[in-house]
């Protein structure tokens, strides 16, 4: 099971859970401030499309 580590940004307290709870919201069991936990993973970027010419032929 992999998990992911961070801290509370209100109390600093150190919390840990399932990496499958990445973007969910949790309450910090110290101070009981709601907390997103962090995605480990960065976003990927949307990339243009590219438009293709179907009726070009290749010779």
């Amino acid at each position: 099971m992999q998990e992911i580590r961070f801290v509370c940004p209100k109390c600093g307290q150190k919390l840990e859970c399932e990496l499958k709870m990445a973007g969910q919201k949790i309450q910090c069991p110290a101070c009981k401030n709601s907390i997103n936990v962090p995605n480990p993973y960065p976003p990927t970027a949307k990339l243009p499309r590219v438009r293709s010419n179907s009726a070009e032929q290749i010779e």
